[in-house]
């Protein structure tokens, strides 16, 4: 069975099939010229006709090659055989695909008609002999002609064109590949800029702190010690941040965007309340008691919640958003669920890159991201991001 499937999955060249075809269609013009039992002797003897006969039958083995000289070929080889009175009628496939391959297989549309035009002018000069039916004749046999190299010549166009629709899709996937890589590249970077600010801020603090530590040392060992604490906890934090920093750096130049307070989710009512004053309909929800949220996490579910809200606000016409916030023992998670249409395409592909950059955001902090259609209509959008020692 297995051999069977090879065998079946191999597939002869195209031009070793026309050339059996072409073969054959010699023979069939042999045995009627000749009969079949004196065709050996026949070619021997009259090796004109032998030459006309495989003239107007082997050119056909070149008919994806070179169409039009085939055809030519192939009606001055027929031409010849009908003006020598020999019966072409074997010889008349020969004719008939001929003018079929030529309106399939030309490399241009100046060459297909080309060979309708010889078609023509064979068709014209057989039926103005003496002894055929006249210009009735001739209408019908080119139509029958004409009609295999429209035929032909559909068929081309159509391969030309979904050729022509394949490579566009192709280009434009390999653009929106870019697209995308460009926009995580950029998110990165302004991750980057986010926890440079961090770990500025706190390595500010830590040497506040020392400063503070190294006056009340001998004075005050308590208020020092609990200094201390704070320069080690704060400095794991910058520690963490650092390795976040470094995984996410690239050799990409991103212009330092206008200062701003910095993204927190402390500030997610704030950014509720802008949404609101653009026109959507949002309904914040803190579950939870809100404890210590390490800087890095605290910026990276603000964003997700304010690119997920930016995205209802482009793409839903939502009646209602709803906003919630979940604080727990070992993660924080954020929901932004709306009962819009949700984006007509893909987010990522329409006005920005939102879902890209949350995605990525959460990933840094080897956290689970989902987003998509809701079940019962809408769309919606969840992260969890750990805020203890998973989450470094």
């Amino acid at each position: 069975m297995v051999r069977f499937g090879v065998l079946g999955g191999l597939r002869p060249h195209p031009l070793v099939v026309d050339t059996i075809i072409a073969v054959l269609l010699a023979i069939v013009g042999m045995i009627g010229a000749f009969g079949v039992e004196s065709i050996l002797a026949g070619m021997q003897q009259d090796w004109p006709l032998t030459a006309f006969i495989l003239a107007a039958s082997l050119p056909l083995a070149l008919r994806r090659v070179v169409p039009l000289i085939s055809e030519i070929a192939i009606l001055g080889g027929s031409f010849t055989l009908l003006s020598l009175s020999y019966d072409a009628g074997a010889l008349q496939i020969s004719v008939m695909v001929a003018l079929f391959s030529v309106g399939a297989h030309s490399r241009s549309t100046r060459e297909s008609l080309a060979g309708l035009a010889a078609g023509f002018v064979f068709t014209v000069l057989i039926g103005l002999r003496p002894g055929n039916q006249g210009s009735l004749w001739i209408f019908f046999v080119f139509g029958l002609m004409g009609g295999l190299w429209l035929v032909g010549d559909t068929l081309r166009r159509r391969t030309s064109q979904l050729a022509a629709l394949e490579a566009r899709a192709a280009a434009l996937e390999l653009e929106r590949e870019e697209e995308s890589g460009r926009a995580v590249a950029e998110e990165r970077a302004r991750i980057a800029r986010e926890l440079h600010d961090i770990i500025a801020h706190s390595v500010s603090v830590m040497v506040v702190q020392a400063a503070a530590a190294r006056r009340v040392l001998d004075s005050q060992p308590d208020a020092a010690r609990a200094s201390l604490e704070a320069i080690e906890t704060t400095g794991r934090q910058a520690l963490s941040e650092m390795r976040r920093l470094l995984g996410v750096m690239r050799r990409e130049d991103v212009r330092e965007d206008a200062k701003a307070p910095q993204p927190s989710l402390a500030r997610v009512a704030t950014l509720v309340d802008e949404m609101r004053a653009a026109g959507l309909p949002v309904e914040l929800r803190v579950e939870g008691e809100a404890g210590p949220v390490p800087p890095g996490v605290d910026v990276s579910a603000y964003r997700v919640v304010q690119e997920a809200l930016t995205n209802a606000l482009r793409h839903a016409a939502a009646a209602s958003v709803s906003v919630v916030v979940r604080y727990g023992p070992d993660d924080v998670e954020v929901e932004v669920s709306d009962d819009g249409h949700g984006p007509q395409e893909d987010p990522d592909s329409v006005g920005g890159h939102g879902l890209i950059g949350m995605r990525e955001r959460v990933a840094l902090f080897r956290g689970d991201f989902e987003a998509g259609p809701r079940a019962g209509g809408g769309f919606a959008v969840r992260a969890r991001l750990p805020i203890g020692s998973s989450g470094a």
